[in-house]
């Protein structure tokens, strides 16, 4: 055999070429593949964790939709949660296909993307620019690239989005301030929102984010503390259908699982009127939260709690309030209707949603010209 025959010293050389050869090409084929969300494309090995340097692909799906396509949406950023935790190589999302997304599944998307980035490392989860022009500027105008710190491709071409989006907001603490940074970038130059709304406003954000700092993220659980009371705030203003939204969210334990510790099980049976014995689904829970009035604390003082959360849409005569907890969706619209769904799986924590018609709250008109109403000349 050949290779027997061959000196000792040119056996070792080829087998260093050879080496270095494979090096080369697995080089070539990581920056080949390289992930724009990366600034330099590098493939850089994590120190302190032992991760692969190949990705596991994970394909967003064309639409992700928390109320038309609540079971898919969940089940995907479920799963891609769970890849996260489990898989010893990095993960990037091919956005490839994907063509839309709605606001509350993104933020909700976004929360578990920076809770990975936080917890495993900032390169740990990347992906590929969307195709869509329009859903690129919408990250964009999102800030879902620069809280994830990275850079947005420059576009090939200028789109304009009929949705208007503020950055995304996040915390660890009751942000006082908040509400007040949200309703600045919303509204822009020239537009105001009226005292009325703005107080209701305030109390929805603050009691969310109360929630999230008393009861979201118990001590008895192990949520590490980079992440330990975690949230996120968003917003946008479609002019064209003259519509606000606010969209807060939070990765805890979920409304279901605090309520209990906060009140006996007879109270929340008695408020939903079932018979002892009988366990309520996430879905009930939720309702149940909202007849009881106050989740928040035992304090008499803290008044109406989860109830806040209604104020900014009873102003007017056509808003709705979602909340997304656990496995159930509980919706309360302007009138006093309310309607509650369950599904088979969890997003995870709590996801709370006000829409309310832009120009019931504020003096933007919805005229062909987009006026501004002086609030002096209103009657």
């Amino acid at each position: 055999m050949a290779f027997l025959d061959t000196p000792e010293n040119v056996q070792l050389k080829r087998f260093r070429r050879r080496l270095r050869s494979k090096e080369k090409l697995r080089r070539r084929n990581r920056l080949k593949h390289a992930s724009p969300y990366t600034n330099t494309g590098s493939r850089r090995r994590f120190r302190g964790n032992n991760f692969k340097g190949d990705y596991l692909d994970i394909v967003v799906p064309e639409t992700l939709n928390l109320v038309h396509m609540h079971a898919e949406t969940v089940a995907f950023i479920q799963s891609f949660w769970h890849s996260v935790r489990s898989s010893k190589n990095r993960i990037r999302l091919i956005f490839d296909d994907t063509k839309s997304i709605q606001p509350a599944a993104l933020l909700l998307l976004l929360a578990y993307i920076d809770r990975a980035r936080i917890l495993y490392g900032t390169a740990h989860v990347t992906g590929t620019y969307p195709k869509s022009p329009r859903l690129h500027r919408a990250l964009v105008d999102t800030g879902f690239f620069s809280l994830l710190r990275v850079n947005p491709r420059s576009p090939q071409t200028r789109v304009t989005n009929a949705v208007r989006y503020i950055p995304f907001i996040s915390g660890v603490t009751l942000a006082n301030d908040a509400s007040r940074k949200l309703r600045e970038a919303l509204m822009g130059e020239g537009m105001q929102m009226s005292i009325a709304a703005r107080k209701k406003l305030y109390r929805a954000v603050t009691e969310a984010m109360l929630n999230v700092v008393q009861h979201a993220y118990p001590k008895e659980t192990q949520f590490d503390l980079r992440v330990r009371k975690k949230w996120w705030l968003a917003g946008s203003v479609n002019l064209k259908e003259d519509r606000l939204q606010i969209l807060f969210c939070d990765l805890g334990v979920g409304i279901p699982k605090t309520l209990p510790k906060l009140y006996a099980w007879e109270k929340i049976r008695s408020a939903l009127s079932i018979l002892p014995g009988v366990n309520p689904n996430d879905g009930q829970m939720i309702e149940a939260a909202m007849i009881i009035g106050r989740t928040k604390t035992r304090q008499s003082e803290r008044g109406r709690g989860l109830n806040d959360l209604r104020r900014f849409v009873e102003l007017v005569s056509s808003g709705e309030l979602k909340v997304f907890s656990a496995s159930g969706v509980y919706t309360f619209q302007s009138g006093g209707n309310e309607s509650i769904v369950n599904y088979g799986n969890s997003i995870g924590g709590t996801l709370i949603k006000w829409t309310v018609p832009l120009s019931s709250v504020t003096n933007w008109s919805p005229e062909p010209d987009g006026g501004l109403i002086d609030e002096n000349e209103t009657t």
